[in-house]
């Protein structure tokens, strides 16, 4: 009997570390484009644990023009200004919670332009694996 509660036990415990598994849901989608030397980049994570979803996005400009603006256009999004330092380079994270969070999809468009309104480089995000 104690064998038989031994091994229903750890059958037990075995399908709630599945459950929880399939309960974690993670995203990971990233478009990398360039322009001469010039690198942008937007990565978009999301994850649902038991029904708590959270996302960010980062986007990032890389080897840019020093105190420039460049805007990040997503399909569907409202536009992003990321602004480069004194080397060039710019970043800027959002973090989202809750569950009316906008969402990015494998070959959802990503524009960059600069401060004119001129498209810089054009993309598509991919899955990240």
């Amino acid at each position: 009997m104690k064998k038989h509660l031994r091994i229903t036990g750890l059958a037990l415990l075995a399908c709630v570390a599945a459950l929880a598994a399939a309960q974690s849901v993670r995203i990971e989608l990233r478009a990398k484009l360039r322009n001469g030397l010039e690198e942008y980049q937007a990565t978009y994570k999301k994850r649902d644990q038991r029904g708590r979803p959270t996302a960010k996005i980062e986007f990032e400009v890389e080897r840019g023009v020093p105190g420039a603006s460049y805007t990040f256009n997503i399909e569907g999004w409202e536009p992003v200004v990321v602004t480069t330092d004194s080397f060039g380079d710019g970043e800027l994270e959002i973090p989202f919670r809750g569950m009316n969070m906008p969402t990015v999809a494998v070959g959802q468009v990503l524009t960059v332009s600069d401060a004119n309104g001129t498209a810089l480089a054009q993309g598509a995000f991919v899955s990240r694996r």
